[in-house]
């Protein structure tokens, strides 16, 4: 780790020593926008937008954050045509994928704030601006990824785009085969009890991929003298995976998650004069179906549960633009949100009682906001702002209860320099409380049965942002960040009642979040075509424990996420090879009666190739996971409630991950 840290304090050395004085020379600098037309990334082989995004010096990507209810709280950082998808299930990152390279015009990275940009609460955005050329393209994509237990994934899309004047249209049939489990593998458990024989037996995590089909369709045309477009999203997938130990403990654990997604949404923009209006309407329809068991000798158990849940979203903002430095902008957000959960528990053959085992759960919300945007003098803006939000939650059961929250927001940027931009942001963050915490879930193979709570709250943070941005070398920058998160109402595990924990609220907390980007081509040191691109994201909180009292992290948070990448391009031979590297990392988890350390280490690596011999044609080889890193879990269990009860039992878990393959062929006809 020391050796890691030296080396990326050398770049930063680096960068800072040899790249004063070197300004970026092929983004256009307008200030607070940085323009990269589609000529910037020439002799580089990619074939999304989304790929292009990854090539941007100093832009790190946000993706749809669906766990989040709302259209405004839930937003990536990438806008396309500058007006933001009007999807979540089909996440940003799955909208870009689907954007051919052919169709970019540039890109525009906004930073700060733009007269006319919503920046949906980033202090930086992505503006992809596509061509209007008439064209239509069919893609075809086959995938196959190899495991390291011998079966494969394969997956399968089909895609048209058709481009013609001022209307386009899109349409995709997809296979999915996603990974969404790293633990697959094999390794060893040791158990001890105290007073007992140490046992050890050997242990498999079996179920990697998320597996289903999908349908995404949109079109984009003029109404009513403005721009309309419309996206339907229909998704099926289901996950299995299984846990099992070999003799002596001869245990087993399976688990399924089925998720049945629909969803609609629609944009209309048009420009009066200085004055913008934009509609967006949103429906989403969901259905999660589980199963788990734990299988033993003498010991029965099975959870299963079943929720429906749906979303209306209406928005409308006005933005009046008196000049090219000044934006006024207000708007509406109404959101009706449901839930109907069912879980059941049996043990034994007896069925064990659960709080918010059956909830029915409505929401209410609605969101006013009014905020302007000024470059008051040259290379200085700043956009201040507040949202008033108010909901209504309804529970069967239990009273009605009535939020409000006033949420202001101050953003100021500074240039001192050409490449060189200094943000300053203070905001109060309101989060949306996840429907998935007001039922019962579980977890026999780690965590056991979380009771659902339907008193929980939203939490509230101040954070406080400063970021420093610098560009260089033509294709460099660097990016520091820090900001600190004062927090009430935290989300975290809570004694419930009956034995049992759940997702509840800590009075307060405070997190601190440090996070540096570097992208350094090393063209200037001998290396053509290469780049160096570490990222570093720390985080480090203080919360008290509401079993001991006692200051620690916040559950499930990642302490830290340390990558490596390094990219070459070789025009000659139409390829573009990426290596990257993960270091390791710990998530604790804090329970009443339990607390657990997931860990992954020493290093995750993969390589990948991209072959592209002719422009409607390309072939990906990803080496996954080719230096297998362990994966450990580590469990404390307690007789019950760690601040009074002795230790029961210690659990180490080892577990060799498997290397991967994974193919592609992708076709533009």
């Amino acid at each position: 780790m020391l050796f890691i840290f030296r080396s990326l304090l050398a770049a930063l050395v680096t960068v800072l020593v040899f790249g004063l004085g070197n300004p970026s020379a092929h983004a256009a600098d307008e200030g607070a926008v940085l323009v990269y037309p589609a000529s910037y990334f020439d002799g580089i082989e990619l074939n999304t937008v989304r790929d292009m995004i990854t090539r941007v010096p100093g832009f790190v990507f946000i993706d749809t954050d669906t766990t989040k209810r709302g259209f405004g709280a839930s937003s990536g950082n990438v806008l396309i045509d500058s007006v933001r998808p009007s999807s979540k299930t089909d996440t940003l990152s799955s909208v870009l994928d689907r954007i051919p390279r052919s169709r970019v015009d540039r890109i525009e990275i906004i930073r700060g704030s733009a007269p006319g940009i919503d920046m949906q609460g980033q202090t930086v955005v992505a503006n992809i601006i596509l061509k209007r050329a008439d064209q239509t393209q069919v893609i075809a994509t086959l995938a196959d990824t190899i495991y390291g237990d011998g079966h494969q994934g394969p997956a399968l899309s089909v895609e048209f785009n058709s481009q013609a004047g001022e209307n386009s249209y899109g349409l995709r049939l997809s296979r999915i085969n996603e990974i969404d489990d790293d633990s697959a593998g094999n390794g060893t458990r040791t158990l001890v009890v105290p007073g007992q024989p140490t046992v050890i037996d050997a242990s498999h995590h079996r179920g990697a991929e998320k597996v289903g089909y999908g349908l995404n369709a949109s079109l984009s045309r003029p109404v009513l003298e403005g721009a309309f477009t419309a996206n339907l999203t229909l998704q099926q997938t289901n996950f299995n995976s299984s846990v099992f130990y070999d003799a002596p403990s001869a245990a087993s654990f399976p688990y399924s998650h089925r998720i049945r997604s629909a969803e609609a949404g629609a944009n209309w923009d048009r420009t009066f004069g200085p004055v913008e209006l934009t509609l967006v309407g949103l429906q989403r329809l969901e259905r999660n179906e589980y199963f788990n068991a734990a299988i033993s000798s003498g010991v029965d158990q099975t959870f299963t549960s079943v929720s429906n849940t749906s979303e209306s979203i209406l928005r409308g903002t006005v933005r009046y633009i008196p000049s090219q430095t000044l934006t006024f902008e207000s708007g509406l957000e109404g959101d009706y949100n449901t839930l109907d959960g069912h879980s059941s528990f049996i043990s034994s053959g007896a069925s064990i009682a659960l709080p918010a085992a059956n909830p029915k759960v409505n929401e209410k919300r609605g969101e006013a906001n009014l905020q302007a945007s000024w470059k008051f003098a040259p290379g200085w803006a700043l956009e201040a702002g507040t949202r008033f939000e108010f909901s209504t939650i309804s529970a069967q059961g239990i009273p009605s209860r009535d939020f409000s929250f006033i949420k202001p927001r101050v953003l100021l940027s500074w240039e001192p320099l050409p490449d060189v931009q200094l943000r300053a942001r203070a905001e109060r963050v309101v989060g949306q409380l996840d429907f998935a915490n007001f039922i019962a879930s579980s977890s026999f193979s780690t965590n056991g049965i979380s009771a659902g709570n339907l008193a929980i709250k939203p939490d509230q943070r101040w954070q406080f942002e400063g970021d420093a941005e610098y560009h260089f070398w033509d294709k460099g920058a660097l990016v520091l960040s820090y900001t600190r998160e004062n927090i009430t109402d935290l989300v975290d595990f809570i004694p419930i009642g009956g034995g049992l924990d759940g997702p509840g609220n800590i009075p307060k907390a405070v997190n601190n979040i440090y996070n540096i980007e570097l992208s350094m081509p090393l063209d200037r040191l001998g290396w053509e075509g290469g780049t160096f691109k570490p990222s570093l994201l720390w985080k480090d909180a203080a919360v008290p424990d509401p079993v001991t009292g006692e200051i620690r992290q916040i559950s499930n948070q990642q302490d830290r996420k340390l990558v490596f990448n390094f990219l070459q391009d070789i025009p000659d031979w139409h390829s573009s090879i990426e290596l990257t590297m993960q270091t390791a990392f710990k998530r604790p988890n804090f329970r009443i009666a339990q607390v657990n350390y997931l860990q992954l280490r020493p290093l995750y690596v993969e390589l990948d190739w991209d072959y592209k011999p002719r422009p409607d044609l390309d072939l990906q080889i990803k080496l996954q996971n080719i230096v297998p890193y362990q994966y450990d879990l580590t469990q404390f269990n307690y007789a019950g409630p760690r601040d009074v009860s002795p230790l029961a039992s210690y659990q180490l878990e080892h577990n060799h991950s498997e290397a991967r393959v994974f193919l592609q062929l992708r076709k533009t006809f």
